[in-house]
Formats: structure tokens, sequence, C-alpha cells
């Protein structure tokens, strides 16, 4: 019976590093590409129609 608690227990810190991981993963992406977005030129403005 222990044996089974222990590996229960086990699993269950499994899953919390697993879901730390994952975060701390989709906050260095998204900070990452923040920055990619950030260092982009701004898109030239092109105009409508011809001026006359």
């Amino acid at each position: 019976m222990r044996g089974m608690e222990a590996n229960e227990v086990r699993q269950e810190d499994n899953k919390e590093i697993i879901k730390m991981n994952i975060k701390q993963f989709i906050e260095a992406t998204r900070q990452y590409l923040f920055q990619l977005a950030a260092a982009q030129p701004a898109l030239a403005t092109i105009p409508v129609r011809k001026e006359r």
C-alpha cells in the first residue's frame, strides 16, 4: 500500500512540475515573440487613391 501511495504522490508532483514547465515555456515564448514584434519596422502606408 505504501508503494502505491508513494507512486501517486510522485505522479502528482510530476504533474505539477510539468504544468510549471509548460507555463514557463509559454511565458518565455510570449516574451520572445513580443520582442520580435517590437523589433519589426512599422509598415509603410500606401495611399488608397492617386493624388491629382
